[in-house]
């Protein structure tokens, strides 16, 4: 059974480690909370990464 998760998220960017990225929002069904971080992991991913702020049921 899957569950909609909201997962946010923020681009990893190669410059200093003081410039602030937008953090970004998207919604995900899943059937874990593991499993909603490594679907949007998955498919945001650029060659940079990201990092994972939070996962959230709805």
């Amino acid at each position: 059974m899957s569950d909609r998760f909201e997962v946010k998220f923020r681009y990893n960017t190669p410059s200093s480690k003081t410039s602030r990225a937008s953090i970004s929002s998207t919604s995900v069904s899943a059937s874990s909370l593991s499993d909603a971080r490594n679907k949007v992991i998955s498919t945001r991913s650029s060659g940079n990464g990201i990092k994972v702020i939070s996962v959230v049921k709805k």
